[in-house]
């Protein structure tokens, strides 16, 4: 038996179909891999970095602004973070430093919230300080209008190309004011920056302060909407639907303030396990002709070895040994391109969908496990047809 292994390893790198097998199947479990790796990294994605922004996070509950029942409902609910009617949602206003400055008013929004978005320079809003006047702002601030009034489908009217650095006002009074009304000039101080690569679908004339904050800066705009809406924070996106079933419950139906276009990227995760799927297949269909022409070419070699004294379980252990090789230089040869696909993903995702901008795509023991597994029933399946091919070879129909 250990001759006969021994003799099925030199033969199996003599063999230059063999090779081609494995390059087959190589490229294939990579791709299927890196697919895989796909959905779990997305979500991941999603719900801890993209979904977890604060809009993805705020739900309306039109006209239930007056509703205690349900305020009182959501503000005992663990997964909730706040809740606060709309005039503490949002404020227009400018901001009188840089009306001085750039000898123009900048349009400015301050955009309530309970949880704040995640500051990369400066301070955070939180428990010990959101009754005081502070906000945050972006690290990349464009408030001012373009004069042309083209509007850009990322950025709105506002001129991108009038940046200001707002670090020189870090931890400094500035005075705002609505721009809704005559407005009393309220002072706020500037704590912190949020970063607005990682957020790029905000407004970058978007700043932020505790709800309560947007709610005084409203009271002295005249023109401000009285729409009469509640709006709940939540602490994390994932925790979405157990607040939307408790709602549905009571007979309420939430409507999140802002929706991701995710049509693409489900598209984009068909396609790929479409492809890989019908990749499998070919590679599959070109393995069984080259296993079955193989089996062919091999009839004299087969009718000697059978005079020699070969039995089929002898050449049971040939393909046995064959498919152990096979599945061991496939994972060869599979390691190192999977890990250039993975690069590949990582590198050219983003750029075919933007709701991808900075993805990290994880990777998976448990799907690696899962296509070992796979090569491993694919190849014993070849197996069983090549040893049930030379068992119905017999010497008389080779001789013939």
């Amino acid at each position: 038996m250990t001759k006969i292994s021994f003799l099925s390893i030199k033969k199996f790198f003599r063999i230059k179909s063999n090779i081609i097998i494995c390059i087959l199947l190589s490229i294939c479990m990579s791709f299927m891999c890196v697919v895989n790796f796909l959905p779990v990294s997305v979500k991941n994605y999603w719900d801890n970095h993209l979904l977890n922004n604060v809009f993805y996070r705020t739900y309306m509950l039109y006209e239930q602004g007056k509703n205690n029942y349900v305020k009182k409902i959501l503000d005992d609910m663990p997964e909730v973070a706040g809740t606060y009617t709309f005039d503490g949602y949002y404020s227009l206003t400018s901001m009188e430093e840089l009306t001085d400055e750039y000898n123009e008013t900048p349009v400015i929004m301050v955009h309530g919230f309970v949880n704040p978005p995640e500051v990369v320079e400066g301070n955070t809003i939180d428990e010990n300080n959101k009754d005081e006047n502070l906000l945050i702002c972006p690290n990349k601030f464009y408030p001012f209008v373009r004069n042309d009034m083209v509007k850009d489908p990322e950025n709105g009217y506002l001129d991108t190309s009038r940046e200001i650095d707002l670090r020189k006002y870090l931890n400094k009074e500035i005075t705002l004011a609505s721009d809704l009304g005559d407005g009393e000039k309220t002072k706020f101080k500037l704590i912190g920056l949020y970063d607005t690569k990682t957020n790029r679908f905000m407004d970058k004339s978007m700043c932020f302060s505790y709800y309560s904050n947007v709610q005084e800066l409203n009271k002295s705009a005249k023109g401000f909407s009285k729409d009469n809406s509640l709006i709940y924070e939540l602490n994390k996106i994932s925790d979405a639907h157990l607040v939307e079933a408790k709602l549905k419950e009571l007979g309420y139906y939430a409507n999140p303030s802002v929706t991701l276009n995710i049509e693409v990227a489900t598209q984009s995760f068909d396609l790929f396990i479409h492809l890989s799927k019908g990749l499998m297949i070919i590679i599959l269909l070109i393995i069984l002709i080259i296993s079955f022409i193989r089996i062919k070419k091999d009839e004299k070699n087969l009718l000697i070895n059978k005079l020699l004294g070969y039995n089929n379980w002898q050449f049971s252990i040939q393909s046995i040994t064959n498919s152990i090789l096979t599945f061991i230089v496939t994972l060869l040869i599979s390691l190192p391109l999977i890990f250039c696909l993975w690069k590949l993903f990582q590198i050219y995702l983003p750029k075919y969908d933007p709701n991808f901008s900075g993805i990290k795509i994880l990777f998976s023991y448990e799907v690696l496990i899962e296509m070992m597994i796979l090569l491993a029933f694919l190849l014993l399946i070849i197996t069983f047809i090549n040893i049930i091919g030379k068992f119905r070879k017999n010497l008389l129909n080779i001789i013939k």
